[in-house]
């Protein structure tokens, strides 16, 4: 019932033009996004390791380096606010938030570990 329910109330909000709100498309650009780099690490690993490696080690042996190159290719296109990089201030507790009654309660993607490499030595200060 769900489905047939959110498949008339998607077609009405496509009508009223909601894809088209900032937040509407901030949201969706997120999981998008989310989506797109569980792919492409999943596309990049999937030649190269076993099985039987654990999760931190696959990073440090296999993404670290390939973030790294990344960052040297691309380090003159990357400009960083280090200023507004700097006020962050992050704790060690993981969050996730749900929503009740709803059909996809996840409301944030889990943020894809790719590397251990804290530094910010590359790209350029805006």
């Amino acid at each position: 019932m769900d489905l047939v329910r959110d498949k008339y109330l998607t077609e009405e909000a496509y009508k009223r033009d909601y894809d088209k709100v900032n937040v509407i498309k901030r949201n969706v650009e997120m999981w998008q996004d989310a989506s797109l780099a569980l792919y492409q690490k999943s596309e990049y690993l999937k030649n190269i390791i076993s099985d039987k490696e654990n999760g931190m080690n696959t990073i440090t042996k296999y993404l670290n380096p390939y973030i790294n190159s990344l960052q040297e290719k691309y380090n003159d296109e990357i400009e960083v606010n280090v200023d507004e990089f700097n006020k962050i201030q992050l704790t060690r507790i993981d969050m996730f938030a749900l929503q009740e009654n709803v059909p996809f309660p996840i409301m944030v993607p889990a943020f894809p570990q790719v590397t251990t490499d804290h530094k910010l030595n590359y790209g350029r200060k805006m």
